[in-house]
């Protein structure tokens, strides 16, 4: 059986400065499960981050286990692909150099990546014409889950993975 078959879901998180929506997204697109939770209001990013995965992991074990998720990636204010980290984002509570990827990936044990949302947006409407990210996030700026469908692109495109 191929690595696609045996992880064939990707999760996505789009944070914002008012909210946080995530959710799991199948190899064609599919949005299979999805969720949100207030951004403000946690003293800390650490308790941000447990609070995102408290409410992330049910979706994934109803969804056949943390086995079956090949990824995650993250779309932040001011998040640096390179490092996986959120620098200095005016919007967010917390200040200064933010590890969040490697925060999910310790609580969660599934290979994380981050990038900026504005790089999350470019990929989800620059990609190549039938790809299922196309326009997610230029052509439907209002849908609850608009950027979940360009962060699996960017956690598949980072690793290498071919896209449906």
């Amino acid at each position: 059986m191929n690595s696609n078959m045996e992880k064939p879901y990707v999760v996505g998180i789009d944070i914002g400065g008012t909210n946080t929506v995530f959710g799991i997204v199948d190899a064609r697109g599919t949005i299979i499960a999805s969720s949100s939770i207030k951004t403000s209001g946690y003293p800390t990013v650490e308790e941000y981050a447990d609070e995102v995965c408290k409410s992330l992991l049910p979706l994934i074990i109803a969804n056949g286990g943390v086995d079956k998720i090949r990824g995650i990636g993250i779309g932040a204010p001011n998040g640096n692909y390179y490092t996986g980290t959120i620098e200095f984002a005016p919007n967010l509570p917390w200040k200064g150099i933010l590890p969040l990827a490697a925060m999910f990936e310790e609580r969660l044990g599934i290979p994380t990546a981050l990038t900026n949302d504005a790089n999350a947006a470019a990929i989800g409407i620059g990609a190549p014409n039938g790809n299922y990210y196309t326009g997610t996030i230029e052509f439907a700026p209002n849908l609850p889950w608009k950027g979940i469908l360009p962060l699996a692109a960017m956690f598949e495109e980072r690793l290498g993975i071919p896209t449906a």
